[in-house]
């Protein structure tokens, strides 16, 4: 796709309604964006090969595709689902992926890299709103994730995602992180400016609910600096990593059912989360004994609806002065809760749970 749109008449590929069309890849690649401003909407795409590395990405945005934008589908059945990178020196910046769903029905089977949201070398990305779920990898190091950013960007933003690394799929011993910046890290020529002292700089991650990711961190930090994380519930997982002398980040306002660990030379101030240690058992898979079991209903099921408020209601210190929630309701900024539901703004955000 070499034709330009303009930021004022984008060059569209949608449908009308989601499921209205859906297209099935049985190739390596399927829209290869070289150009800029092209969006998708309501689009369900699956990947149909027979052997997994032989469906690597359902789109791979490249060279100059800046402000590509991906929003309200369905995609299923890659190993990386959308990749994002640089060419000759020009880079895609300012991507938004919003509202769409990213998962596979089975563990990939390939010794290929197996990333939901793979996003190289950018600046300005915004991955908003979307389920990520079911990125587990049978084939090579086992080693998979959810979504990263890494190969010297800035400012990439995760916010208000539902991850869950076992949703349909259970664990078989392999690894899952969720989210990332930095990711396993980039070799020097496909860093951008060819400088990879910082995998990831400036980058936020907030108001995410991360669940059910036993074998490994929701969150890895991997020589990325002035990070922030905030106002996210990381709930079955081992918790937070950050490594290497470049990573630094702030952490406040989280619910963390695990630990924060700082690695390798990595410096990260911690202010006002609720964490619980106790949820990390070595040689078990299932959290016991947590906090969060009793804040609210059945958190590993998804059900949010809060049992125990006076251990996270205006228990928040100020971040920001405007604040949204997971549901992108407003919240007060002087006495915020914790984690990414605002309950005490009295308006209903139930991710999973339905009556």
């Amino acid at each position: 796709m070499t034709h330009a749109g303009t930021v004022q008449q984008p060059i569209m590929v949608r449908a009308n309604r989601l499921g209205e069309a859906q297209l099935e890849f049985s190739m390596l690649e399927g829209f290869h964006v070289m150009a800029p401003y092209w969006v998708f909407e309501n689009l369900i795409i699956t990947g149909t090969c027979k052997n997994d590395s032989d469906c690597e990405h359902a789109f791979h945005v490249v060279g100059d595709a800046q402000g590509f934008v991906l929003r309200n589908s369905t995609i299923k059945d890659f190993n990386a689902h959308v990749k994002v990178n640089g060419s000759s020196g020009h880079y895609p910046d300012n991507g938004l992926i919003e509202h769409s769903n990213f998962y596979n029905q089975h563990a990939r089977k390939t010794p290929n890299q197996v990333n939901l949201l793979n996003i190289n070398s950018v600046d300005n990305w915004r991955v908003q709103s979307n389920l990520l779920a079911d990125f587990m990898k049978s084939g090579g190091d086992k080693l998979s994730y959810g979504a990263f950013m890494k190969g010297n960007g800035r400012k990439g933003i995760f916010e208000n995602n539902l991850v869950i690394c076992e949703m349909n799929l259970t664990y078989s011993g392999k690894t899952q992180v969720a989210l990332s910046f930095g990711g396993g890290g980039t070799g020097t020529a496909f860093c951008r400016d060819q400088s990879c002292e910082t995998e990831h700089s400036e980058g936020i991650i907030k108001n995410n609910i991360i669940l059910n990711c036993p074998t490994d961190v929701a969150i890895y930090l991997n020589k990325a600096a002035k990070t922030r994380i905030y106002h996210n519930a990381l709930i079955n997982t081992l918790g937070i990593d950050a490594r290497f002398g470049s990573t630094s980040a702030l952490i406040a306002n989280n619910i963390i059912a695990g630990r924060i660990k700082d690695r390798d030379g990595a410096t990260t101030i911690r202010q006002n989360n609720l964490i619980d240690i106790d949820c990390v058992q070595p040689g078990s898979y299932w959290p016991f004994s947590c906090a969060v079991d009793e804040l609210y209903q059945a958190p590993y099921a998804g059900d949010f609806r809060l049992q125990k408020g006076s251990l996270i209601l205006g228990r928040g210190i100020t971040i920001n002065k405007k604040m949204t929630d997971f549901c992108d309701n407003t919240a007060d900024p002087q006495h915020p809760d914790l984690g990414p539901i605002q309950y005490s703004n009295g308006r209903s955000c139930l991710p999973l749970y339905r009556e």
